[in-house]
């Protein structure tokens, strides 16, 4: 005993800057353990996820950086090499983040090649930075002839909205600090001070006062801050937020969307751009802690309070609307919802902030939902693929892809996985916080004594926790225990609730000696003079649970989802017949958990006798039949080939998307005039029925807008411009696999208020003969009404192909959401 802590005593030294810094200022009130004074067992849940990252995603990473041209626009301004830019105009971000990740994974364990490599990227850093310490690719590398890099001016900082200069170097930042703190060199770190002192040359009162379009770099300014001690860069990162929602010096505000609608001390809604948005909360966690801004945590707790109640997914996802942003409040679609894996991953450090200030439990069930849920689906198993979005429903399946040309969330992957060992332990004074399980062991210093904690447990697959710690010297101090929040509810908010009854009793022992202490704020305090070998046992229920969303959620309605301990469970086509849709909840279902170590890399999955409900002819004749339902993590989907997904399954028939039955539609070819980006064809005749024409989750064919060019669009805001969109006819058609005599169509128009998708004018059916398109009635006889199926019936005809021809006022365009021919 004396000589393993003789060991780590010895060691120590080398370990307390990481573990007082980590990428937080240690003026929180709760200081996390870091992630190199903890080692993840070979047999917990998270041990080969950290291992892939090490050995195949960082390297995956880094050859797509160089594959994509990344790393060759730093060649390329630092003049190793001739060429134009290649890329998005922030790329040199996702080469930053990468760098950071590294930097985790050598404080972790030694790694010289890793090492190596990230010298030679550095000097090439260097290189590419200008002597004035400017650093930004896009700027100082020639773009192609003809084609200028969009978002981006000829000066800097002047398109500052669109440009993202200070969010690329912000990344800079905190790669920088990571990488001192790991191995000691000043190399990156220098960089980073160069380019900084440049900001906070050109920025502040009395210079520029504009924030920037896309927040990172106020936390990349806190850790500068807390590496190197210079208060300027903490004063600049306060300056970017208070900066924020002031037309100072005639400054038209971004908006909204970019959080820059009011001043931060004034919003109390998270709007806009979700991962700029939780970027900001994270900044501004950080500046309140270090300049004791008791206001500025009050800000948060309101926007943390409106998030929790209104807009987090039950897989602790956020970002529901459109352009990667906040939705309204309860508006949440499963089929189209964004949760990107970049807002999961600032979701997650952002409560896990607000945990460190509180000191309570509720913000780390958030860390631990997310983490394994809506995060995790963003990774795929194999290491090398990934989700930008992660829906909760998709009917045609999804695949992860290796890269991404806006490639934000592979590097984002990269460097927050090696930081989860972080969250299992805190310390407090005389408390140590124990408020993430995972097979593991731990050195922790408290009140100059070391305690290990070595936690055993197959959590998440069993809520059987058992901790032994083991002090240099026996020592009386508190461990709280967190009781997780899923025990008696899935968030702290009304958002989510169980519907059935079951066992929530939490048993707690030490050294088989029951517990019987008031939880402060989720956690258990045991307060006792501690010895070697004592022993606490946690004993968590983890009954299988059905949960439904508030009633204000719409898309939700007559919808239950299932979970069991911290897991959010999904059904997928591999393992319930090709189609999960129409699968149905009895509220007399009974349901039993099993861990198949052959699936999926083994997981745990949930088992029960459901219905499925099918369509039996095209005239929408259904049937219900029994059905042996397999639901998997819903982390673990994706993962054999494209198939539907579905997370929140109906609770009667109404709801249900019947199984499709074969149908001439069916078989049918489809083309179209011009089919939006954004929708699919095959929603022609997928035969999901819609609630109404504004019906947002089942899947739909929009055609595009037709648009006529701006003429003369200044060359900085020409993407910008309103396009004028003229009057349009649209076509789509059907083409049989032979000719066919047909005698009705049915059509459910799209129709989204507020959108330019409105109903047709008019529409006008067309059937084929000879090569020629022959009229089925006028357009009079053909009603396009809202929120109904448009049943146009006429002398039945043998063609092999239907056309319907659709006519849209000016600045209009349309769609249908289900078109079917009998």
């Amino acid at each position: 005993m004396i000589a393993r802590f003789q060991i780590v005593s010895a060691i120590w030294c080398w370990l307390i800057p990481v573990v007082l810094t980590h990428g937080l200022p240690a003026e929180y009130p709760i200081q996390p353990v870091s992630h190199t004074a903890v080692q993840i067992s070979n047999n917990s849940f998270w041990a080969p996820r950290m291992k892939m990252v090490r050995e195949k995603t960082i390297w995956h990473n880094f050859n797509q950086c160089e594959q994509t041209g990344r790393i060759r626009n730093f060649e390329k301004a630092g003049g190793m090499m001739e060429g134009c830019y290649e890329g998005l105009r922030f790329n040199d971000s996702d080469v930053y983040k990468v760098v950071e990740g590294a930097a985790y994974i050598l404080a972790g364990s030694k790694d010289p090649r890793l090492d190596q490599y990230l010298d030679e990227l550095i000097a090439k850093f260097a290189a590419a930075q200008q002597d004035d310490g400017y650093l930004y690719t896009v700027m100082t590398v020639p773009h192609e002839p003809g084609k200028p890099v969009k978002g981006v001016g000829k000066e800097r900082w002047i398109h500052e909205r669109e440009s993202h200069e200070l969010y690329v170097v912000g990344h800079l930042y905190e790669a920088a600090a990571a990488h001192y703190e790991a191995t000691g060199k000043r190399n990156l770190l220098d960089v980073a001070i160069k380019s900084a002192d440049l900001v906070a040359s050109e920025f502040g009162p009395g210079k520029r006062r504009v924030p920037p379009g896309h927040q990172q770099i106020e936390i990349g300014l806190v850790r500068l801050y807390e590496v190197t001690g210079n208060r300027k860069y903490l004063e600049m990162a306060k300056f970017f937020l208070d900066v924020r929602g002031h037309a100072y010096d005639g400054r038209r505000l971004y908006g909204a969307y970019f959080q820059d609608h009011k001043p931060i001390r004034e919003q109390d809604e998270a709007v806009g751009h979700a991962v700029r948005a939780t970027y900001q909360y994270m900044a501004m966690a950080d500046v309140a802690v270090l300049t004791d801004d008791q206001e500025l945590i009050q800000v948060l707790d309101r926007l943390w309070q409106n998030v929790a109640e209104k807009k987090l997914y039950i897989t602790g996802g956020i970002g529901g609307g459109a352009g990667e942003g906040f939705s309204a409040e309860y508006i949440m679609p499963n089929t189209r919802a964004y949760n990107e894996t970049c807002s999961s991953i600032a979701n997650i450090l952002w409560n896990w902030r607000m945990f460190l200030i509180h000191g309570d439990a509720k913000y780390m069930d958030i860390v631990e939902r997310t983490t394994y849920n809506s995060f995790l689906s963003g990774y795929g198993m194999s290491g090398d693929r990934f989700f930008y979005p992660n829906k909760l429903a998709t009917v045609d399946g999804r695949g992860r892809s290796p890269w991404f040309p806006c490639a934000c969330c592979p590097p984002n992957v990269v460097r927050f996985i090696p930081q989860i060992p972080s969250f299992i332990y805190s310390v407090k004074r005389d408390s140590i916080y124990a408020s993430f399980y995972t097979d593991s062991t731990a050195t922790v210093e408290i009140q100059e004594n070391f305690v290990e904690l070595v936690q055993r447990t197959n959590y998440p697959w069993d809520g059987d926790i058992k901790i032994v710690l083991n002090p240099e010297k026996s020592a009386k101090f508190t461990l709280m225990l967190r009781i997780p929040g899923w025990v008696n509810r899935p968030i702290s908010t009304d958002l989510y609730t169980y519907i059935d009854q079951a066992d929530d009793t939490v048993a707690v022992t030490v050294n088989g000696e029951r517990i019987n202490a008031t939880p402060l704020k989720g956690y258990l305090p045991i307060t006792r003079r501690w010895n070697e070998g004592d022993t606490v046992r946690l004993e968590l229920p983890m009954p299988i649970r059905r949960v439904v969303a508030n009633e204000k959620v719409k898309t939700n309605r007559g919808l239950v989802a299932l979970t069991r301990g911290p897991m959010v469970y999904c059904a997928e086509g591999p393992d319930n017949g090709g189609w999960v849709h129409g699968i149905v909840i009895p509220g007399d279902a009974e349901f039993k958990a099993e861990h198949r170590k052959s699936l999926l890399g083994g997981v745990g999955i949930i088992t029960g006798r459901v219905r499925q409900v099918s369509y039996t002819s095209a005239k929408w004749d259904t049937s219900v039949n029994p059905h042996e339902l397999i639901a998997i993590p819903y982390y673990a989907w994706a993962h054999r080939g494209n198939a539907p997904m579905r997370v929140w399954l109906a609770q009667d028939q109404q709801v249900a998307w019947p199984k499709p039955t074969d149908t001439l539609a069916g078989r049918s070819k489809i083309t179209s005039s011009e089919k939006n980006r954004w929708t699919t064809t095959a929603a022609l005749n997928d035969q999901i029925l819609p609630r109404n024409s504004s019906d947002h989750e089942v899947p739909d064919f929009l055609w595009q807008q037709v648009r006529q060019q701006p003429v003369g669009a200044g060359e900085l805001e020409g993407n910008l411009q309103e396009e004028k969109i003229i009057a349009v006819t649209q076509w789509v058609q059907y083409e049989f696999p032979e000719a066919t005599t047909i005698s009705s169509s049915s059509v459910y128009w799209a129709d989204r208020s507020g959108s330019r998708f409105r109903i047709p004018k008019s529409y006008q059916l067309l059937y084929r003969r000879d090569g020629r398109w022959i009229p089925l009635g006028s357009e009079k006889t053909l009603t396009a009404k809202a929120d109904m199926m448009n049943t146009f019936t006429f002398n039945p005809v043998t063609t092999d192909a239907l056309r319907l021809q659709a006519s849209f006022s000016r600045n209009t365009t349309g769609g249908i959401l289900e078109w079917s021919i009998q």
